[in-house]
């Protein structure tokens, strides 16, 4: 994976509405080659639409720029070999072999329906860096949640696009899974990358990204380095919760205490008398 620009993805001004209703109002946000931004905010935030939006997969007000030139002007060719898309779900329908889901991500880059060696290698590199080579020849319908994920994972890393945006990438994932990962991903952005992932574990995003961007209610919030974003007035208002912050091996961890909305409060101490 080669570097592209500085200022690499530009989401400038972003406004998204689906079905009448406002998901997303003027999100700005630039990242640049070789960096790796873990996106965060409660459930309904907007998190993933924002993805969407980047890959142009979903309707937007505003411009999102890529390399300098505008997503609108790329082809669906040039897109494919930009940006590298990891959704949510990891859902397989086909019973297909391992092998040959991964190499559905050489499609934007091989020349005719043969693979060359480039995009074997290519491959077999993206599946040992998920951990899924022994996988090889199971079909993917026969695997774990994690496993899928995994395979998932392997087949966006095959298109070795500059762009990757990850949607809980972690999800399904074992710990020792999830922060090898986070270290993937952290790899793929030193690489000359662009990583921009969805995650809810706090943990993880202060650990491998290099900054933290939080959506409250479709609009960016909080930008900036783990340590100065993780703070317990930004998970106040932002998740609803009131935490402490420790710092374990200098990186800051958020230990949520108690809900700070009366009506989260309200919800457990019902829930706590029926127990």
């Amino acid at each position: 994976m080669g570097p592209i620009v500085a200022d690499a993805v530009r989401l400038e001004a972003i406004t998204c509405r689906i079905g009448g209703t406002t998901i997303l109002t003027d999100v700005s946000l630039s990242l640049a080659a070789g960096e790796f931004v873990a996106l965060v905010g409660p459930n309904g935030a907007g998190k993933t639409t924002l993805l969407r939006c980047a890959a142009g997969l979903a309707g937007y007000g505003g411009d999102v720029v890529i390399g300098g030139s505008r997503l609108s002007d790329l082809t669906l060719g040039e897109r494919a070999k930009t940006i590298g898309y990891l959704p949510q779900g990891h859902v397989f329908h086909w019973p297909m072999a391992v092998w040959d889901i991964v190499a559905l991500g050489r499609l934007p880059q091989a020349r005719g329906a043969d693979l060359s060696a480039a995009d074997r290698d290519a491959v077999r590199q993206a599946m040992a860096e998920a951990g899924v080579t022994k996988l090889a020849d199971r079909p993917v319908t026969t695997l774990s949640g994690g496993e899928r994920a995994r395979v998932a994972l392997a087949r966006v890393l095959a298109t070795k696009a500059p762009v990757l945006l990850a949607d809980e990438p972690t999800s399904s994932l074992d710990p020792r899974y999830q922060l090898a990962v986070g270290d993937l991903l952290k790899r793929q952005a030193r690489a000359g990358g662009t990583v921009l992932a969805v995650l809810h574990d706090l943990g993880l995003a202060a650990r491998f990204a290099d900054r933290i961007a939080v959506l409250h209610d479709g609009r960016l919030t909080a930008l900036g380095p783990p340590r100065e974003v993780l703070t317990p007035d930004t998970l106040r208002s932002a998740f609803g919760v009131e935490a402490e912050i420790i710092e374990v091996r200098g990186v800051p961890v958020a230990v949520p205490v108690a809900a700070s909305r009366p009506d989260l409060v309200e919800s457990n101490r019902q829930t706590d008398a029926a127990n």
